[in-house]
């Protein structure tokens, strides 16, 4: 069974336990073993949160044993995503696994920034650049272009249901548009 690291801010939000029981229905008999990092490690620890360093550590020890990380990316405090799932993300990627990207706002950063008249378009056609003077990034995508390279689904159901979706209309089709279709249907190395 293939194991996947269920990253984001849900963590911190109210409803912690009713998103683990949405994920772990979405992933019921698909070959794919969400964790979280909120869950105990393999040998019975739970998880210290008496320092960042031992919360960091935890979180690593778990994503270390997954094959892939399905990544909430949605906007957290401000317009970019949470930093310890960016984190997560990089740890994962620099250790070759697999990277899955949801977000519950899929308008390209530009737009957000600029419908809060917080970025303006060079009008010389020099890009779009916030009152500072900083250039954005603009690929047209809802996160930051290091980001931007991996697939990023509209939702967490969308993100585990798209293959499916597909494979219904096209029974011959492959899996490889939905996070358990890359994850259990194509070897990872």
């Amino acid at each position: 069974m293939k194991r996947i690291y269920i990253a984001g801010p849900w963590v911190f939000r109210p409803n912690t336990e009713d998103f683990k029981a949405d994920v772990r229905a979405l992933l019921h008999g698909s070959g794919t073993e969400p964790v979280f990092p909120t869950d105990g490690l393999p040998d019975g620890t739970d998880m210290d949160v008496s320092s960042a360093a031992s919360i960091q550590r935890h979180c690593l020890v778990h994503l270390d044993a997954c094959d892939a990380i399905l990544a909430e990316v949605s906007p957290w405090y401000g317009h970019m995503p949470d930093a310890g799932t960016v984190f997560e993300v990089g740890y994962a990627a620099a250790k070759g696994k697999q990277v899955f990207l949801w977000t519950t706002n899929g308008t390209p950063l530009r737009d957000r920034l600029i419908a809060e008249d917080r970025m303006e378009v060079d009008a010389r056609g020099g890009g779009t650049h916030d009152s500072d003077g900083n250039l954005l990034e603009d690929f047209g995508a809802p996160v930051n272009a290091m980001l931007a390279v991996y697939p990023t689904y509209r939702s967490l159901r969308e993100a585990c249901e798209a293959g499916e979706a597909v494979r219904a209309r096209n029974p011959s089709a492959p899996l490889a548009g939905s996070v358990i279709g890359c994850i259990c249907h194509v070897p990872h190395a």
